[in-house]
């Protein structure tokens, strides 16, 4: 008996009912049914514990979206061990924390990730396994999909409980802290029901692209969790979601649901004759979330392909989306209303439940709210209060129940849907030694779509020219993410040349 153990609810079930040769993932043009998807689940189950890997022990993935993470993770929750992915252009000093915060015995890195871990003088202590996944040379370790190929299935699937974890999805505290939340296999389960079929009508012929990635918690459940409760198929980009080459993608294999974010929409609407360019004829739906849909950017894709996105609201906290529109369309700039299932409440600073029409502070709870954060009970205390979650999100309601978002209570703000620090990218450039003072704006273009500008101000004798900005970047790049780093740095007059 597998209890509670969402490998049942995702695969175990389907095979039962006999829809073994139904397709489950499309990747690089070939298709993964999901009798295959078991089986290599199964090698997988039996790579991760002949590793060592037991129960409760996190898997760290630092590699791209593909089929080998997807077993991996499944074989992950096979063992009743905790599935971490994690984002893999993350600088080196993230990854070294990463490895450590998550003490993981076993790493998946890929030609991205490798290179950081490979110029570490020491391993951390918790580390015994390190494998290679995707293209590019493995620096000599050993392939996953190779070590796969020729492990023997490990058939079993561990009994667990409802709460036991099941993964790890990182964000940001308020403070800047990175935070591991964790979920339970039952809480993945009950994240089914409330959006991808009671918003989406989530069915089995569905063919799903998500250009959010895996390490997404929004991404998490689009290509992985959704789709494979519905019997449905993901489709699998391992490369970076550029507009063109996802474009391409949706054209050649036609889905039928498409994961977006507004940055992502507004890259396609800048493209010349994107109505006459681009065929989504295919798509019934898209999804947009990550960050605020503005009603100009709304507005604009209706106008070019006649619908509206469907608009949601959700945090890593709460797993995924709680608050959306309908598949039949809301006004430009609606949230829509709560989804199945869960609660919502509008507090005042004091604490008080405000008018309707009033701004305050989201308050939620549901099925799918995450455990707490790994390892910071002080931030858990503050954050998850008696089943509801602190979202820090500033929203109103009007009089039909429909929710519209205003800002943050804090300095997070999102940047291509993931969480922005803007102090920290501040902190990060006055660290360099050519920099006397920096300051980082957030600019909004038309669209509503955020970005960072950086003003610094330059120590004496340090040249004000296209060098040391291009210094300042390389600089950046390698201590933040890639969505922290401004787009634009505006050397301040009176910088010292």
């Amino acid at each position: 008996m597998s209890g509670a153990n969402v490998f049942t609810f995702l695969l175990t079930r389907h095979l039962e009912a006999g829809r073994g040769d139904r397709p489950a993932y499309r990747q690089s043009g070939r298709t993964y049914t999901y009798a295959e998807l078991e089986r290599l689940s199964a090698r997988a189950a039996g790579l991760l514990h002949e590793a060592g890997v037991r129960r409760g022990e996190r898997v760290l993935c630092l590699a791209g979206d593909s089929v080998e993470i997807i077993a991996l993770v499944l074989g992950a929750f096979r063992l009743g061990a905790v599935a971490v992915v994690a984002n893999q252009l993350s600088p080196a000093s993230k990854l070294r924390f990463l490895c450590e915060d998550t003490a993981a015995p076993v790493v998946v890195v890929s030609s991205v990730s490798a290179p950081a871990l490979a110029s570490w003088a020491e391993r951390p202590a918790s580390l015994r396994s390190l494998w290679f996944q995707g293209e590019g040379e493995t620096g000599g370790l050993p392939r996953l999909e190779e070590a796969m190929a020729v492990m023997p299935p490990r058939a079993a699937v561990e009994a667990v409980e409802r709460t036991h974890p099941a993964c790890w999805q990182y964000t940001h505290g308020a403070d800047g802290t990175e935070l591991a939340v964790v979920h339970a296999h039952g809480g993945l389960a009950a994240a089914v029901e409330p959006f991808a079929r009671a918003k989406l009508h989530l069915r089995e012929d569905d063919l799903v692209f998500s250009i959010a990635k895996l390490y997404f918690g929004y991404g998490f459940a689009n290509s992985l969790v959704f789709p494979l409760a519905a019997g449905a198929c993901a489709l699998l980009h391992p490369g970076r979601s550029d507009v063109l080459t996802v474009m391409e993608l949706v054209r050649r294999e036609r889905p039928t649901l498409f994961f977006g974010v507004p940055t992502f929409y507004a890259g396609i609407l800048k493209v010349p004759s994107a109505a006459q360019r681009f065929d989504v004829s295919s798509v019934r739906a898209f999804i947009s979330a990550g960050e605020a849909l503005s009603v100009p950017l709304a507005r604009k894709f209706q106008e070019t392909f006649g619908m509206l996105p469907v608009n949601g609201l959700g945090s890593t906290e709460m797993f995924h989306i709680y608050i959306a529109t309908e598949l039949d369309g809301a006004p430009a700039g609606s949230l829509g209303t709560v989804t199945p299932g869960h609660e919502v409440r509008l507090l005042s600073a004091q604490g008080q439940l405000v008018a309707e029409g009033e701004v305050g502070e989201l308050w939620a709870k549901g099925p799918h709210l995450g455990v707490g954060y790994a390892h910071h009970p002080e931030h858990t205390r503050r954050v998850f209060v008696d089943g509801w979650v602190r979202t820090g999100d500033l929203l109103s309601r009007d009089a039909g129940g429909a929710y519209t978002f205003h800002g943050r209570t804090d300095d997070l703000l999102k940047v291509a849907g993931q969480k922005t620090v803007v102090s920290e990218v501040e902190q990060c450039l006055r660290s360099h030694e050519s920099v006397q003072e920096a300051q980082v704006q957030v600019v909004v273009d038309e669209d509503g779509i955020r970005d960072l500008l950086a003003k610094v101000r330059l120590r004496e004798g340090v040249p004000t020219g296209n060098a040391t900005v291009r210094t300042l970047r390389t600089f950046m790049r390698e201590r933040l993410l890639p969505h922290c780093c401004p787009s634009k740095i505006e050397v301040l007059a009176g910088s010292a040349a």
